[in-house]
């Protein structure tokens, strides 16, 4: 709980700055084309999941996200963006005479502050994520399918090191968060290494 509370308290300090910079923006001149950039990022990843011993607890999967920018020189960029994740084939884990075999996708939204340091770039990030979670459950009488949906927040930090200057990047993203509103709610970890490019 504790958890959930202070990635939502970053969630909306974030959203404040972003908001109070567009703000600043609007007083003084208006921002040209020059000022925006688009990233996009692909990549493997491997998703934890705690919190249930009925199911797997990591699963491997793509991780995509795409995300507009606003660059400031001399500071950090700021960037709200949409992400996807999906696991690639199923969680699958026995207990007993019972399996359950588990899919797992998502969606979200964050906002992003980065700071270029020559090749190598931060970025922490804070966001909201919904995840869809099928169970198939066989061994104990009929085969049985479970929905198990729950809305998450999160947080993390994106490391990148420039492969082409100002335009292809390798990253290494690493992220926390904490489902909430579910029957089960769960922590969870996310690690997904990727390829960024800008537009």
């Amino acid at each position: 709980m504790k958890l959930a509370s202070y990635l939502t308290a970053g969630v909306v300090v974030a959203a404040g700055l972003a908001l109070s910079t567009a703000a600043q923006a609007q007083d003084g001149a208006l921002m040209s084309s020059g000022d925006l950039y688009f990233n996009g990022t692909i990549g493997g990843s491997a998703l934890i999941f705690s919190g249930s011993s009925n199911v797997a607890k990591t699963y491997y999967g793509v991780d995509a996200s795409g995300e507009v920018c606003r660059a400031n020189a001399g500071g950090f960029d700021l960037c709200g963006g949409l992400n996807v994740f999906h696991t690639l084939g199923n969680g699958k884990k026995t207990t007993g005479t019972m399996t359950t075999s588990t899919r797992v996708a998502s969606v979200g939204g964050f906002v992003k502050a980065r700071k270029q340091m020559e090749q190598v770039g931060i970025a922490p990030y804070v966001g909201l994520r919904r995840y869809f979670t099928q169970t198939t459950v066989t061994g104990v009488g009929a085969t049985t399918k479970l929905t198990d949906n729950a809305n998450a927040v999160y947080g993390g930090v994106e490391l990148d090191y420039s492969l082409v200057q100002d335009r292809v990047y390798l990253t290494m993203k690493a992220e926390v968060g904490r489902t909430f509103g579910a029957q089960t709610n769960r922590t969870t970890v996310l690690l997904s290494p990727g390829l960024k490019v800008k537009f």
